[in-house]
């Protein structure tokens, strides 16, 4: 061990005439500490909401949707599609707007018709029926309602409902009568999105073109097997269908979304951040008022030979052992709060304005590690103006009135 760290531990040890400072030195590890610890929550937090919207939209929603006001050659175009690299599948859909009508309760809902045998493999929706089923085709007009939608209107299984069109067509003397079908509900589900499991309704695809009298699709759906390369797969499916129809990605089509989250968790970082810098601050008084107290011991050390870089160096040292360690207690915290949260889920929220019923927790090592390297650096930093104050003090000068 150097004498310079020796001398470092030795000022930060706890003595009988410096208990002061050493109060001073462990508010500055606890303040550290506490803003280490902030930033990792909030950082796993906000991956965890990432990563949670994510899995559960793209589990509801495909990876790139092809869409026109009505694709008749559809099975043509399918066909295509499936012959480009990294696509799954493929299933053709009917996305329309419409209201939906239970005794006297009517709400707005959007109506997604499908192929139950090749909406399985573009989406999860199937995975996630809680009541019923989802054989749309077999026995009848049929319909599967998000739980929420279904609670609202107070309708339960093997119930009729009767969903409204915007489509219409001309009654007896000209009369202008909107497109209706009666519909018994076979299933439930709950996606874990508010927004889904409150407005979306699917029917089979069938029932959809006479809904919305269309003889083909307004839309193909595509999955992929690696939503990272949507954009380029994207562009491929553009060049093969010769720009005929809008082609949009995930990414795209949630665009907005995303970034605002990703803007929200820079933003937070930042912030948080500051708490950090204030800790720092508390490592700038602390040091300066350990240079104040140990003046004869500096001037001691500089007449026996200690040079500038030394007198440096045990200061620098000493702040940042109480960066270093107040940044180690601050993950250790962070961590254990993250996997409290993340095994006991005791923070609940509300569904409609959050998308989700408890806070989600996402830790990455990739995130904790930037968070540590950034506070030890901060508190490395904020050693380097006192350090260079103490080795400018004058031996002579230090030593006179001792």
């Amino acid at each position: 061990m150097s004498y310079e760290l020796f001398i470092a531990l030795k000022y930060l040890r706890l003595h009988h005439k410096t208990k002061f400072i050493s109060l001073i030195s462990l508010i500055s590890i606890l303040g550290i500490a506490i803003g280490v610890m902030a930033v990792i929550v909030v950082m796993s937090v906000m991956n965890g909401f990432d990563k949670h919207l994510k899995s559960k939209m793209l589990g509801v929603k495909s990876h790139i949707v092809i869409s026109d006001t009505e694709i008749k050659e559809y099975p043509q175009v399918i066909d295509k599609i499936k012959n480009v690299s990294h696509v799954l599948s493929c299933s053709p859909v009917i996305v329309g707007q419409g209201m939906i009508k239970y005794h006297n309760d009517a709400m707005g809902i959007m109506i997604k018709g499908i192929d139950p045998s090749t909406e399985k493999n573009t989406t999860d929706i199937s995975g996630h029926i809680i009541k019923g089923s989802m054989k749309l085709n077999e026995g009848g007009y049929n319909i599967v309602l998000g739980k929420e939608l279904a609670r609202n209107l107070g309708v339960s299984l093997r119930e009729e409902v009767t969903v409204i069109s915007p489509e219409y067509k001309i009654g007896p003397g000209g009369a202008v009568i909107p497109r209706t079908v009666r519909l018994k509900v076979i299933g439930l589900f709950e996606c874990g999105i508010y927004e889904y499991d409150n407005t979306l309704a699917y029917i089979s695809l069938d029932t959809a073109k006479k809904l919305y009298n269309l003889e083909g699709v307004n839309r193909i759906e595509i999955k992929l097997d690696n939503i990272y390369l949507s954009p380029q797969i994207t562009q491929k499916i553009k060049d093969v269908l010769e720009y005929r129809f809008l082609v949009r990605d995930w990414q795209t089509l949630d665009r907005a979304f995303f970034f605002a989250l990703k803007l929200e968790k820079i933003t937070m970082f930042i912030i948080l951040g500051l708490i950090i810098v204030v800790a720092a601050f508390n490592i700038v008084s602390t040091l300066i008022m350990i240079i104040l107290e140990k003046t004869k011991d500096i001037g001691i050390l500089k007449s026996i030979g200690a040079d500038l870089r030394s007198i440096r160096k045990i200061f620098i040292l000493e702040g940042t052992i109480i960066g270093v360690i107040g940044t180690i207690l601050g993950c250790i915290g962070g961590v254990g709060l993250c996997l409290l949260l993340k095994k006991y889920q005791f923070i609940h929220l509300p569904p409609e304005v959050y998308y989700l019923r408890t806070l989600p927790v996402d830790m990455r090592i990739m995130d904790f590690s930037a968070v540590c390297l950034v506070s030890i650096l901060i508190s490395f930093l904020s050693t380097l103006y006192p350090a260079r104050q103490a080795s400018k003090l004058d031996p002579v000068e230090a030593l006179r009135y001792e």
